[in-house]
């Protein structure tokens, strides 16, 4: 699925590369359209994110974890060294491993 209208990656532009984020605008259009398969397969790291953003939407929203842990620990250093981590390597991942 490509567009005209569409701007190219400028990582895979220079450099022949995935980057983490290549798939990202497929995999949003097939969510929207309720596919969630064809989703995963365009960039799976989509998916990790969209279940770390319910559970920020979940931690954040109801009351029954106003006063845990979870709370600080979602929005906290750890979850975006983790989330951070993770989107690196997923950018090695992705080039070594489904090339």
């Amino acid at each position: 699925m490509t567009a005209l209208w569409m701007p190219k990656c400028m990582f895979k532009t220079f450099t022949g590369l995935d980057c983490p984020s290549c798939g990202a605008t497929r995999a949003a259009h097939a969510i929207l359209n309720g596919n969630l398969k064809e989703a995963f397969l365009f960039n799976p790291f989509l998916a990790i994110g969209l279940i770390y953003l319910g559970l920020v939407v979940v931690v954040t929203y109801l009351p029954v974890f106003k006063k845990t842990n979870l709370k600080k620990f979602a929005f906290g250093k750890s979850a975006a060294f983790i989330y951070i981590s993770l989107y690196v390597v997923w950018g090695v991942v992705r080039n070594i491993y489904f090339r």
